[in-house]
């Protein structure tokens, strides 16, 4: 059941059609969520009512093409992976009208799920306005997103180059390890070169692999992925 004192918005912020869901402020922060491929700001309203539920504002998020913006059907993988990019520039002008149309808006949190996982890495990269990320069933290769050879330019763009500029947002990783969609093995790995730049706080850093699911998980992983991603959040969003 909703919680009674949570109000549901239907609002467009820079441009961006959002779901925003909240008890209101002030806030302990504000989490975006960034939904996946042929998905809309309203497939996970679950999540974004369990989000207010634990004092955060919820901002669902229509990516490029989707949702209120697109019939997001996406054949061609270097268009869904431009689709990636574009969303992702689009999230500190989306940061700036949140904080003036909501100023006790509190610090910023980012969760994004499968497409929405990758504009996750690409738009917290070296930007520090997000003090908690939780990419989840996502990869931080672009290559392994498109399942091709990049233009040179794309793939410099890519995330898991510089797994250096993350370091100090709390950033957990969260895969299935049975997805034949995104592989488990480039996020993994990424961890691994990340942890060198973690070393004054390791604790910031976190990768978990759900070993029994796949891309459409199982239902208790899925309440441990969620759990855990609620516990990240109240543990690392704070003024």
């Amino acid at each position: 059941m909703k919680n009674s004192n949570l109000q549901e918005r239907h609002l467009e912020i820079a441009g961006i059609p959002t779901l925003a869901v909240g008890a209101g402020g002030p806030y302990r922060g504000t989490v975006l969520f960034l939904h996946g491929l042929g998905a809309s700001k309203e497939t996970h309203r679950k999540e974004l009512y369990s989000l207010a539920g634990r004092g955060f504002l919820a901002l669902g998020l229509d990516a490029v093409e989707h949702g209120a913006r697109g019939s997001g059907e996406i054949s061609d993988r270097l268009r869904m992976l431009s689709v990636i990019r574009e969303t992702a520039r689009e999230i500190p002008g989306y940061l700036e009208a949140v904080e003036h149309l909501q100023p006790d808006c509190g610090p910023f949190g980012l969760v994004g799920i499968s497409m929405g996982g990758c504009i996750a890495f690409a738009a917290s990269v070296n930007f520090y306005r997000f003090q908690a990320v939780v990419p989840l069933l996502a990869c931080p290769d672009w290559s392994v997103v498109a399942r091709q050879e990049l233009p040179r330019k794309l793939w410099q763009e890519s995330p898991h180059l510089t797994p250096e500029w993350y370091n100090p947002t709390a950033l957990l990783v969260q895969n299935a390890g049975r997805d034949q969609h995104v592989p488990c093995e480039p996020a993994r790995r990424f961890v691994e070169e990340a942890n060198l730049y973690y070393n004054q706080y390791p604790e910031r850093l976190q990768y978990v692999e759900h070993p029994r699911s796949d891309h459409f998980m199982e239902p208790d992983e899925w309440e441990q992925l969620w759990e855990r991603t609620l516990e990240w959040l109240e543990r690392y969003l704070s003024s």
